[in-house]
C-alpha cells in the first residue's frame, strides 16, 4: 500500500451532474497515503456520441502519471478506435486498453516510467451497459437492491492469472507478482512486460475482461470504485449503503463522501485496510424517469441484505477465520496491558476468495517493524493467551518455529494455505497461527487445543517439518499456555 502520513488528508474533491438519461456523483480523497495516485473520468456524453456515456476509475501504483494519463486520454483513444465507430463496443474497450498501453510505452515523457494503474471503464448507451476491467478496481450494478458484478478482480493467485505469470517466467509469492505487485493486470508497469512476448502473455497484461449486458427495467445505479473501497466493504454492503442514502434524499456526490468516511481507518494500520487512496463514482440510471421517480424506485423493498451476488463459484472453507494485527512499542513496560491495547481485528473470511481479498493487501514480513504480529485464528477465538479465558485455548499450547530473518514470508503463506485448506485434516486440533516479527529472528507459532497429548503434538511437528520443508537448523519448541502465561515469557 505504500508509505502513510501521520494524519490522513480528508479533503474531498467531488462533482455531480444531473442529465436527462443519467445522473452521477463522484468523489476522491487522498486519505493516509503520502500521494494521491487515483484518477477518474465522468462524461455523460462522449464528444460526437451523444447517446454514449463514459465513466472510469483508475487506481495508480508506483506513481500517479499513468493513472493521470488514462484519466485524461482514455476516452479520446476509445473514440479513435474503428471498432467503436462501427458499434462493436466490447472489442473497442479491448482495443482501447491495449492502445493506451502501447502509446505509453513509446511516449518520450514515459520512457523511464515504472508506474501503472488499474482501469475499470463503463460505457452506457440508451439500452446497454458495457464494462471493461483490468486490475482490482471494480464496477457493480444495483438491480432492485441486488449487487451484480460488472467486473471481476484480477489477482495473481487466480489460477488462470497465476498460470500466465509462471509461463511468462515469473512467480507468485505472498499473493503478489514476483512477490511485489498485488494485481495481475494493469496499464503501464513496463518492468513486468517483455517486448518479446505477446500482449496477452506477459507477467502483467493490460488486456481487459469485458462484460456487456442489456439494461433491465429494475436496474437502478452503478457504483465504480478503487480497491480502497472494496477492501472495506462487500459489493452488497456498498449497494445497500448507497441505496439507503438515495432513499433518504442524499445527493450522489455526498453519498460518495460519506462512504469514503466510513472506509477511512481511524489509525494508520500496518494492514493497509482503510489507508489507501479512495475514489468512487455512482451513476444513476433514470431510464426515462424523473429524478424523483428514480429515487422512489431505489426506495423499493429489497431482499438483499447480507451476501453479495457473487457471479462465480465460491470456494468455501471448512472454518471461518479472522486476521488480527498487533504492533507494540519496544519501550512498553506492561507487556500484558500493551498487547491487549494494541491488538486489532482486521477482517474475517470463510472462502478462498475472501482470504486472498484480505491477505493480498497485508504488508509482508519484510515491510513491518520489529515487535509486530499477524494472527490468524478460527473466528470466535481471540489470540490473547494473557487472559486464558477462551476455552479453546485453556488446555492448549503452541509449537514455535524460530527462523532466521528473510525466510518467514514464504513459510507463513504456505502454512496458512495448508491450515485453512485443512490438508490431510491438518487443522482439526489447531486454533490459530501467529507470525511474530522480532529484531534478530522471526517466529511462527501454531496454537493447538490439547497440550497433554504428546503423540499428537509430535505428529503436528512432523507434519509441519514435512509440509513446510523447514530450513536446516530450524529450532522447533513447544510451550504450554499456562506455563507461558505464568512465566510472562
Amino acid at each position: 500500500m505504500g508509505h502513510t502520513l501521520s494524519e490522513p488528508i480528508t479533503e474531498k474533491h467531488s462533482t455531480s451532474t444531473d442529465g436527462s438519461r443519467l445522473l452521477y456523483g463522484a468523489s476522491s480523497m487522498q486519505g493516509w497515503r503520502v500521494t494521491m495516485e487515483d484518477a477518474h473520468t465522468t462524461l455523460l456524453e462522449m464528444k460526437g456520441y451523444e447517446n454514449m456515456a463514459f465513466f472510469a476509475v483508475f487506481d495508480g501504483h508506483g506513481g500517479a502519471n499513468v493513472a493521470k494519463f488514462c484519466g485524461e486520454r482514455l476516452h479520446t483513444i476509445l473514440a479513435e478506435q474503428e471498432s467503436f465507430k462501427t458499434g462493436n463496443f466490447r472489442q473497442s474497450l479491448i482495443d482501447t486498453f491495449l492502445k493506451a498501453d502501447a502509446t505509453l510505452r513509446i511516449l518520450p515523457e514515459f520512457k523511464d516510467e515504472q508506474a501503472g494503474c488499474t482501469a475499470v471503464v463503463t460505457l452506457i448507451s440508451n439500452d446497454r451497459i458495457i464494462c471493461g476491467n483490468a486490475g482490482d478496481s471494480r464496477a457493480v450494478l444495483c438491480s432492485k437492491g441486488e449487487a451484480i458484478p460488472l467486473s471481476h478482480d484480477h489477482k495473481p493467485m487466480d489460477p488462470d492469472e497465476s498460470a500466465r505469470i509462471v509461463n511468462a517466467g515469473g512467480f507468485v509469492e505472498a499473493g503478489r507478482v514476483n512477490g511485489a505487485l498485488a494485481l495481475s493486470r494493469a496499464i503501464g508497469d513496463f518492468n513486468y512486460k517483455n517486448p518479446e512476448l505477446a500482449v496477452d502473455k506477459q507477467l502483467v497484461i493490460s488486456y481487459p475482461d469485458v462484460i456487456e449486458q442489456e439494461m433491465g427495467p429494475d436496474d437502478e445505479f452503478i457504483v465504480m470504485a478503487c480497491d480502497g473501497i472494496w477492501d472495506c466493504f462487500t459489493n452488497q454492503q456498498v449497494v445497500n449503503f448507497v441505496r439507503e442514502k438515495i432513499a433518504a434524499g442524499v445527493e450522489l456526490d455526498k453519498i460518495c463522501e460519506q462512504l469514503m468516511d466510513r472506509c477511512l481507518a481511524p489509525k494508520s494500520m500496518m494492514t493497509g485496510i482503510g489507508c489507501d487512496n479512495m475514489t468512487i463514482v455512482i451513476v444513476g440510471l433514470l431510464q426515462g424517469d424523473t429524478k424523483e421517480k428514480w429515487i422512489q424506485k431505489c426506495s423499493r423493498p429489497s431482499n438483499f441484505h447480507a451476501e453479495p451476488h457473487l457471479g462465480r463459484i465460491v470456494q468455501k472453507l471448512d472454518n471461518s477465520w479472522t486476521f488480527w494485527f498487533m504492533h507494540r512499542s519496544p519501550t512498553a513496560k506492561n507487556l500484558t496491558s500493551s498487547y491487549g491495547d494494541n491488538i486489532k481485528k482486521i477482517a474475517s473470511f470463510d472462502t478462498v476468495e475472501g482470504f486472498w481479498g484480505v491477505y493480498s493487501h497485508l504488508k509482508r514480513a519484510t515491510e513491518v517493524p520489529s515487535i509486530t504480529e499477524y494472527n490468524l485464528f478460527k473466528s470466535g477465538i481471540k489470540p490473547m493467551w494473557e487472559y486464558i479465558k477462551d476455552t479453546e485455548n485453556q488446555n492448549g499450547g503452541k509449537i514455535m518455529l524460530r527462523l532466521r530473518k528473510g525466510v518467514v514470508t514464504r513459510l507463513w503463506e504456505k502454512l496458512i494455505l495448508v491450515v485453512i485448506g485443512n490438508q490431510n485434516h491438518f487443522s482439526s486440533d489447531i486454533c490459530g497461527l501467529v507470525l511474530s516479527i522480532r529484531q534478530f529472528e522471526d517466529i511462527i507459532s501454531v496454537w493447538n487445543k490439547t497440550s497433554s497429548d504428546k503423540d499428537l503434538i509430535q505428529d503436528l511437528k512432523n507434519k509441519l517439518a514435512e509440509l513446510l520443508e523447514l530450513p536446516s537448523g530450524t529450532i522447533v519448541d513447544y510451550k504450554v499456555h499456562n506455563s507461558h502465561h505464568k512465566d510472562q515469557t
